[in-house]
């Protein structure tokens, strides 16, 4: 999948956070640590450095959610990672995303207040998660 390809299916997927151009998902795949797990219906994006990892993103296209794609990508890139732990945020009113997340696994740690933009100008909440590997 291209960053282009990455970006269009991003903009698919998110409106908060706002999605991804393709200029900051060339420049964020290109750095030390990071690596992509994607088939041709979605992708994800971890980092991994001194023992601990990201997910930064997972992005599954929304005609073929609930399919096992993105519980896939998941497993593909905790495969590659040689960190200790797995750490993620998410929207506060992503619940299907909450629902996924405790289900592989991780377990809430915190929320970062206000952490997210809306477009209309709004704060939202961030959960975070972790999971030991």
């Amino acid at each position: 999948m291209t960053p282009n390809d990455m970006a269009a299916l991003h903009a698919l997927c998110f409106k908060t956070p706002r999605p991804w151009t393709e200029h900051e998902i060339e420049k964020l795949i290109s750095s030390k640590g990071v690596q992509v797990s994607s088939s041709p219906l979605g992708f994800a994006i971890t980092r991994d450095v001194a023992g601990e990892a990201e997910l930064l993103t997972i992005a599954v296209h929304p005609g073929h959610r609930r399919s096992g794609i993105a519980s896939a990508l998941l497993h593909q890139a905790i495969a590659n990672l040689s960190a200790e732990i797995l750490f993620l945020e998410v929207a506060s009113d992503n619940l299907g995303a909450h629902a996924f997340y405790e289900k592989n696994g991780f377990n809430l740690i915190g929320t970062r207040k206000a952490y997210y933009r809306r477009t209309d100008g709004s704060r939202l909440d961030a959960r975070l998660y972790s999971k030991l590997l």
